[in-house]
């Protein structure tokens, strides 16, 4: 039995908290750093600076920066402004995940239960008052917020599975995390924890301290990864008030720690609580953004609009560095940052630690380096280059299958024309949206030195899928030869055919040899090749109690805009199935070695508009001579 010391992909979702000077607290970014030079004594800070109208302040030089520490005034000897956010930044994932040089913005939202209500007199369970507020909160977030360069996870405390190592940059995940959340949020098994009007606090207190536990591990996570790191705790229950009811002394102890983990690790907390209007301030909420340079949203209904106005600050911000006339071997230290102009405010964290600004590109000290470590990975690792094409095809109306084909280059392996050939260890891993791993394997894949001039390194892993829903499919792999690693991660839906009857729905298009029908697919031909074309329709219309579709299949081949090869169109006409699999030959013996697209568009004729149809493509190259691949078969 295969065994994989891999952390299970358990489930991210996350009610973040969203801060927005409601109450006027201080707040700190985390830099990319610019070079500084061989001053020993420098201590460095990151500071935000806004105007009156809440607006980045981006052309301050370092003579308008005032640094008080241990009673001393200095002027700051540098001051870089660091623009984390660029709008036509269109995004440069690569095999599905960033570059840690790419790397922007990490973005941690901790979800710890909105307010839970118990009816005055009574014993019936409470409701999630401000559940909606959130999931309004969360969708703004993920659609106008959220950047190509940032890394973003939702984790939620009340999970049996808090999910502490998928960040993503992927939207679809993100929505997926959050349409998560309500579901564990109405599990019936769930305990519940009250907020009441005079609560003694031993439940609620317990709940506290597991929370901020978990706020401790997440912020070690966020320690090892690059770029400005934020964490949003978002919660109407939460509190440390150690002087009304000492039940809460221990909580206190642990959100002290927690802040004090943040601000080593270059963390800024922020605070939401999603209670709306007349729900008060939290204690705890206040206290985590205070000692973090933070700030907090509360007392509110306009959450969403609030988050807006952190994100807009958190765009870009200053890396000073100060000369205190010594080693600054005395660390912590607490710093007040103040700006030579009575017009704008500076948002800076209170207490530094040593370099515990420039966190942002520290090296990940404790990473295991494994083929485990780089599976979990949001990074993209190493030098070995991959690309997973997953395809996704319905074998019912409520079930599928994952056939996703990894792609490696050869020429990133080490020597692979040496006598030594080509020696790869791969770990593969299939999740769905509960977090839940459907497959996981270890392969080992081998060429001996007369298999050299290879053109590509193939295999795939095939994945039953029992419902509709998102799917992800990881790969890492390790060169034996010269210890490389390399590692991709791709993210696929399986429509639900019962949600909408009147579209046309189709697979992904497939391309394969012709005379190889059981190869995997693939997107390079030779010349004078014949490639067959695959896909599968649903919700062809029907004619009466025949059944008889009626489907116009157009086949051709695009090089950039211009038509080279367009097949005599064909009409399936017959009492078909459900799924009707649509297929077709291309001949290649016209064209030249260059990059095409195939194009295969499926009309149904029955529609009314005469307009119900979808065109599927995909890119494919034509090279000279034979591709020599090593393919390993699915299995």
């Amino acid at each position: 039995m295969l065994k994989l010391n891999l952390a299970v992909w358990s489930r991210l979702i996350v009610m973040s908290a969203l801060a927005v000077p409601v109450r006027a607290q201080q707040s700190a970014l985390t830099p990319k750093p610019p070079v500084f030079g061989a001053e020993t004594s420098l201590i460095h800070v990151d500071a935000v600076v806004i105007d009156k109208a809440g607006k980045l302040v981006t052309n301050l030089k370092a003579s308008d920066f005032r640094i008080e520490s241990k009673g001393k005034t200095y002027t700051a000897a540098v001051a870089t402004y660091v623009r984390l956010v660029d709008d036509e930044t269109t995004g440069s994932a690569r095999d599905g995940k960033l570059r840690a040089q790419d790397v922007r913005r990490v973005i941690a939202f901790l979800s710890a239960r909105p307010v839970i209500e118990l009816p005055e007199g009574s014993n019936i369970p409470g409701k999630m008052t401000a559940r909606p507020r959130v999931d309004r909160m969360y969708r703004t977030f993920v659609n106008e917020y959220a950047k190509p360069q940032d890394l973003v996870a939702f984790v939620n405390a009340d999970s049996a599975k808090p999910l502490m190592n998928q960040f993503t940059s992927d939207p679809r995940v993100m929505t997926m995390a959050i349409d998560l959340l309500h579901k564990e949020w109405d599990n019936p098994q769930a305990s519940p924890i009250f907020r009441l009007p005079h609560d003694e606090g031993a439940p609620i207190a317990r709940y506290c301290v597991e929370v901020f536990r978990l706020a401790r591990k997440l912020v070690a996570q966020l320690k090892e990864l690059p770029g400005r790191k934020i964490l949003f705790v978002v919660s109407g229950v939460l509190g440390i008030d150690t002087g009304a009811s000492p039940v809460y002394a221990e909580a206190g102890e642990e959100a002290r720690n927690l802040t004090d983990d943040a601000n080593r690790a270059g963390v800024t907390i922020y605070g939401v609580n999603p209670g709306g209007t007349d729900s008060g301030f939290s204690d705890a909420l206040g206290f985590l953004a205070e000692q973090t340079g933070g700030s907090t949203i509360e007392n509110t209904e306009l959450l969403a609009p609030n988050l807006g106005k952190v994100m807009q600050q958190n765009r870009g911000y200053y890396l000073l560095g100060y000369d205190a006339g010594e080693v600054p071997d005395k660390l912590p230290r607490q710093v007040k940052v103040r700006v030579n102009r009575p017009d704008i405010k500076v948002m800076a964290r209170p207490q530094v630690y040593q370099d515990s600004a420039l966190m942002a590109d520290a090296p990940p000290g404790s990473v295991e380096r494994g083929l485990a470590s780089f599976l979990n990975s949001p990074l993209a690792a190493g030098s070995i280059r991959i690309r997973l094409t997953p395809f996704v095809a319905w074998a019912a109306a409520g079930a599928g299958e994952l056939q996703a084909v990894v792609d490696i280059d050869p020429k990133s392996l080490a020597n692979p024309q040496s006598d030594a050939g080509v020696d790869l260890e791969v770990i593969t891993r299939v999740v769905d949206q509960a977090g839940i791993v459907l497959k996981a394997n270890r392969v080992a894949m081998k060429a001996g030195a007369r298999e050299r001039g290879l053109q590509g390194i193939r295999f795939a892993l095939q994945t039953p899928l029992a419902r509709p829903g998102i799917y992800q499919a990881d790969v890492a792999i390790e060169d034996k030869q010269g210890g490389q690693f390399g590692n991709a991660t791709a993210v696929v839906t399986l429509p639900d055919l019962n949600a909408n009857k009147n579209a046309l729905l189709a697979s992904a298009l497939a391309l394969r040899p012709a005379d190889r029908p059981a190869g995997l697919p693939n997107d390079v031909f030779a010349q004078n090749s014949k490639v067959s074309v695959d896909a599968t329709v649903a919700h062809a219309r029907r004619v009466g109690k025949t059944r008889k579709a009626n489907l116009s299949i157009r086949i051709r081949v695009r090089k950039g805009a211009t038509v080279v090869i367009e097949l005599e169109p064909q009409t399936l006409s017959d009492e078909l199935p459900e799924l009707i699999r649509v297929t077709g030959a291309l001949d290649l013996k016209a064209l030249s070695a260059d990059v095409y697209v195939a194009e295969l568009e499926i009309t149904d004729l029955l529609s009314d508009s005469k307009t119900n149809k979808v065109t599927l493509t995909r890119e494919f190259t034509i090279v000279e001579g034979a591709p020599a691949f090593l393919e390993r078969p699915v299995r």
